[in-house]
């Protein structure tokens, strides 16, 4: 459902649950959107490293500062690069953000917050599966203009799990595959989602 707010702009206040597979990313709850359509190919998008250390740890080795503290910066790195690369792959014209550079006055500024590592078990994921042990990475991803970062156009969350893998699959780096399943996630079911019945693209 789409609601027009006092300035005009369209705030998508719809869950939405994609899921696939026996694991993946998801596409969770849209809270702004003021893109609606396909971004044009050629238009900048500018990928920050996302901000994670107010990110909840826990499962696996969440008892052990060094490792914690290992996880959320290879997260930051990961979910970043898997960011670029998905969008790349998909022909939209992204980017690492530079801090030295002045940003394209026409560009998206894509940036987010972990919220939630979660590592689950190795052990119930390899003898039990079926969802047992899963990992998931939950962050809150917002889009603004590249020369304006105050001007929100979307906000959203995004998770990438494990689901219900099981066997040696378990032993997968999780905190790595699951960033890849969240940026798999934001480019799929956002940047190259279907348009709505009666919106033009």
């Amino acid at each position: 459902m789409k609601i027009t707010n006092a300035t005009g702009g369209l705030l998508c206040l719809a869950g939405m649950l994609l899921l696939g597979g026996c694991a993946g990313g998801n596409l969770l709850t849209v809270r702004v959107d003021r893109i609606i359509n396909r971004p044009p190919e050629n238009q900048p998008i500018i990928v920050r490293p996302f901000r994670v250390n107010s990110a909840q740890v826990l499962g696996d080795k969440s008892n052990v500062e060094s490792a914690m503290e290992g996880t959320k910066d290879r997260v930051k790195s990961n979910i970043q690069s898997f960011l670029i690369e998905e969008l790349q792959n998909a022909g939209f014209n992204a980017m690492a953000y530079n801090p030295k550079a002045r940003p394209p006055k026409d560009g998206l500024l894509l940036d987010g917050i972990v919220r939630k590592i979660d590592n689950g078990s190795t052990a119930a994921r390899f003898w039990v599966g079926m969802g047992a042990g899963s990992a998931t990475i939950i962050a809150t991803i917002r889009i603004t203009r590249s020369d304006n970062n105050k001007d929100v156009l979307a906000e959203f969350d995004a998770a990438g799990s494990t689901k219900g893998e099981g066997g040696w699959s378990a032993y997968t780096d999780s905190a790595q595959a699951n960033s890849q399943r969240l940026a798999k996630a934001v480019v799929k079911n956002y940047f190259m989602r279907k348009p709505a019945a009666g919106e033009a693209r």
